[in-house]
């Protein structure tokens, strides 16, 4: 019973202070609106009040701008006429003074033309000798630099043809040198075509004893005619061949030309072409134009 009197007590609590919550709010909104028609009677008041003032000062301020513009305009005035009289006196001093200026200034360029005229004759008589005692040195100066420069051409032209005719010797030596390695080469090959023929016969003739059979006269023709078509496979290069030409090939990073290779490896250039692509072939270097170099 202690608590439904408690919560029944609390309930007529909520209801009075929601009831007086109500009139204080109806209180406030009379309040502000006798507040708010107040202050717009004052607002209109003030507003007629500062109407009233600017028309009166506006209009005193046209009345004072009025005489300003007025004295403004009898000062103007004045000041146009005196200064007609001033430009008329000053143009007239101007062109008294433009005048004589101009007769001294015709006279004293008549005195400087006369004078640069008789220093540049001076000049020119001056300069035709000048230029006689110039052109003499100058055509000396040509002439021993033409005799220096035909002795040097002479030297390098004599030097080039020396060279050149090195150069010739040395290349006849290298062809000689890869004529005896085409040489070999095909010696080699042909020697390996016999061998390879007389495998060929050797291995028809124990098929045919092993299959009980008679050996053709001719069994080899037409394996002799592919072998002929086939390209033989060439021996493989020593391994120190190898070697010197990829450590040569390793040592210059950049990139190494055939005939550097071929004179400092001693090798024949045939034979170090051969070797250089057994080396591309195994993916160790590359060549990029015409350069080795190391992968």
């Amino acid at each position: 019973m202690s608590r439904a009197s408690d919560f029944e007590g609390l309930e007529k609590d909520c209801a009075k202070a929601y009831t007086e919550r109500v009139k204080d709010i109806k209180r406030i909104k009379r309040d502000t609106k006798s507040f708010i028609k107040g202050a717009q009677k004052e607002t209109k008041d003030m507003a007629d009040a500062l109407h009233k003032k600017i028309d009166t000062d506006e209009a005193a301020r046209k009345s004072k701008d009025t005489k300003e513009i007025n004295a403004i305009k009898a000062s103007t005035k004045k000041l146009i006429a005196d200064d007609t009289k001033s430009r008329k006196d000053m143009s007239a001093a101007l062109h008294k003074k433009i005048d004589t200026d101009e007769a001294a200034r015709k006279s004293k360029d008549t005195k400087e033309i006369n004078a640069i005229k008789a220093s540049t004759k001076k000049l020119i008589a001056d300069d035709g000798k000048s230029r006689k005692d110039m052109s003499a040195a100058l055509h000396k100066k040509i002439d021993t630099e033409e005799a220096a420069r035909k002795a040097k051409d002479t030297k390098e032209i004599n030097a080039i043809k020396a060279s050149t005719k090195k150069l010739i010797a040395d290349d006849k030596v290298s062809r000689k040198e890869m004529a005896e390695d085409v040489a070999k080469e095909v010696a080699g090959y042909k020697r390996e075509r016999v061998a390879a023929g007389k495998s060929w016969k050797g291995l028809v003739k124990t098929m045919a004893e092993k299959r009980g059979g008679k050996v053709a006269k001719k069994p080899a023709g037409p394996p002799a005619e592919r072998a002929v078509a086939k390209k033989p496979a060439k021996a493989p290069a020593p391994a120190g061949d190898a070697a010197k030409v990829m450590f040569l090939v390793k040592a210059n990073a950049a990139g190494i030309k055939l005939t550097e290779i071929e004179k400092k490896t001693g090798l024949a250039r045939i034979k170090a072409a051969r070797v250089l692509r057994g080396l591309i072939d195994d993916g160790k270097i590359t060549k990029e134009e015409l350069l080795y170099k190391p992968l």
